[in-house]
């Protein structure tokens, strides 16, 4: 049974166009602007793209920048799936260390990735691509940007081919100690958070992993293990068709915090359940449920957790699993709910594991 207790609901639909490859693009000036929110929170700067092609703002309720800076997004003339958004300021309150998190949002099968993986001059750039056909395409996107904190750890993979690496500085950052990314074949990659482990203690917080690149290829998490005293995760990346392809890309995980909630649903084939409690968090202590509607179409209830989560936040996503080709996405939002979306490089609708967090 689907949830009825959204707040609002925001449905896009995506258009198919040319396909670009994985060479570095130039940010362009911003055009249109958007209201920005000032307030404490867990993220530093996050926006959520609802109509990509009629520039109308979305809602003040999902738009922040900790600068206090205007929040603006380009949709560059002539071209198809490609935006800029600026955090006027804020990569002068960031430091030298941040991350960024996108996911598509929209009732299509299109997936958003960041062209960098950390925010630069107050700009990342967003391509999104239709699924199934690999072609650009105008969708609607989630975007949360970061700097380094207690609370959460985070790496950009930036040598795709390489065997083993320190992972680029600027978009890393281990509170406990170093971090080293593993190529264990094509597209399967382990990246090592040394001395993490005791940090977790019984609870192992929220992945979220995505591909980096102007390229259509993606990624997400097959597994985190570990914490002994080391903890890792298992990056897959793929081509549309579901083949393993080297590419870069950025892994993020965030232990319990403020104003942030999560959860692990690993039981993609059942009608509704309790997701793993050490890997799933509401800090109003309010029960979290999964709710499966049909398949691939998912409902991620954390009861009461209104307080927490300041108006609507931002929400992001990532497919879980091994061998798995499947992406997993953000189809709807509401005060206490995320609606996720999850389909095969084909594009049909497919039941898959996925992880989830809701933040403001």
């Amino acid at each position: 049974m689907r949830a009825t207790s959204f707040r609002l609901l925001f449905p896009v639909l995506a258009l198919a166009a040319g396909a670009c490859d994985d060479s570095e693009a130039p940010f362009e000036p911003a055009q249109a602007e958007v209201p920005s929110v000032a307030a404490a929170r867990w993220a530093d700067g996050y926006l959520t793209v609802l109509d990509p092609t009629s520039g109308s703002k979305p809602p003040a309720t999902q738009v922040y920048n900790r600068s206090g800076g205007k929040v603006t997004v380009t949709r560059p003339a002539g071209t198809k799936g490609r935006y800029v958004a600026t955090f006027t300021g804020l990569s002068g309150v960031l430091g030298a260390k941040s991350t960024v998190r996108v996911t598509a949002y929209s009732l299509d099968n299109s997936h958003c990735k960041p062209v960098n993986a950390v925010l630069a001059s107050d700009k990342v750039e967003i391509r999104c691509f239709n699924s199934a056909t690999g072609a650009a395409a105008d969708a609607g996107f989630s975007i949360a940007v970061l700097r380094k904190a207690n609370d959460r750890v985070f790496a950009y993979g930036h040598k795709p081919a390489a065997p083993s690496y320190t992972p680029q500085a600027k978009g890393s950052w281990n509170t406990s100690g170093t971090i080293k990314v593993n190529r264990f074949g094509t597209g399967s990659y382990q990246v090592l958070f040394n001395n993490l482990g005791p940090l977790l203690d019984n609870h192992r917080g929220y992945v979220h992993v995505s591909a980096v690149g102007t390229g259509n290829a993606y990624c997400k998490l097959a597994e985190e293990w570990g914490g002994s005293p080391n903890v890792g995760v298992v990056v897959q990346c793929y081509t549309l068709a579901g083949l393993p392809v080297d590419s870069k890309f950025t892994v993020l995980l965030q232990r319990p915090a403020e104003h942030v909630a999560y959860a692990y649903a690993d039981r993609p084939g059942t009608a509704s359940y309790s997701p793993e409690p050490s890997r799933s968090l509401n800090p109003t202590f309010g029960p979290i449920s999964v709710q499966r509607d049909s398949p691939g179409i998912y409902f991620v209830d954390w009861r009461g957790i209104d307080p927490a989560i300041i108006e609507l936040g931002n929400i992001q996503v990532t497919a879980l699993g091994f061998q798995e080709y499947a992406q997993c996405k953000v189809h709807d939002v509401g005060s206490t709910i995320a609606g996720v979306r999850c389909f095969a490089p084909n594009g049909t609708l497919v039941d898959v594991a996925f992880t989830v967090l809701m933040g403001s």
